[in-house]
């Protein structure tokens, strides 16, 4: 009897999910944003308490959003459109709300928001240049030659003179580099967008 020779189980890569292009990011790398999500509670409670129940009603739906979002980011979603729309808005009354506050108070909080959102522009660039735009070539790649096994190589030899004219270095799926680009993309986040304006604002309503 002839026996076929037992092959072993091949191992899966570590990063296999960066060939999701339909993720935002990794969904295993989002959960410290779930976690800091929790921080719009106190905020919350606070503005309840001190009698700002309109930025109360404008902040509450930026806990469940980002929650939603971030369970399982996709770049698009209902989720993340919900959520956007819920942190404009917002974004927006919560300096209007600062502007009726003591100066003090005023100047600290637009001095925060100012902060979030250049940082946020900042790291949405560098996320372009890291991760959707070699995502878009792969993607590219990948419809023009379906039966090619060293896509990979292929798309980088080029592909990358294009993107090497910025000084943005581009990152490839499945790569140490592009796990780095969405731990700092997510940890940017996690600090600039959520803890440090949480913070503050917790702060601000505190004294107010």
């Amino acid at each position: 009897m002839n026996m076929s020779p037992i092959r072993p189980k091949k191992k899966k890569h570590p990063y296999d999910d960066h060939l999701d292009f339909e993720a935002l990011t990794p969904r295993r790398l989002s959960k410290p944003l779930m976690v800091t999500a929790h921080l719009f509670i106190p905020i919350v409670t606070l503005a309840l308490w001190k009698g700002f129940y309109v930025l109360a009603c404008f902040l509450s739906p930026v806990y469940f959003t980002s929650l939603w979002h971030w369970h399982d980011p996709k770049k698009s979603s209902l989720a993340r459109t919900v959520d956007i729309i819920a942190v404009f808005s917002a974004f927006c009354y919560s300096i209007y709300t600062s502007l009726q506050l003591r100066r003090e108070i005023t100047i600290l909080w637009c001095c925060s928001s100012a902060l979030q959102a250049c940082v946020f522009y900042i790291n949405g660039v560098l996320f372009s240049h890291q991760v959707e735009k070699p995502n878009a070539l792969v993607q590219a790649a990948y419809r023009q030659e379906d039966d090619d096994d060293d896509l990979v190589d292929w798309y980088k030899n080029t592909f990358s003179p294009r993107l090497h004219k910025s000084f943005i270095q581009p990152t490839w799926p499945m790569t140490r580099e592009r796990e780095l680009a969405y731990c700092r993309c997510i940890y940017v986040h996690m600090v600039f967008i959520h803890m440090i304006p949480c913070t503050l604002a917790i702060y601000c309503l505190w004294v107010a």
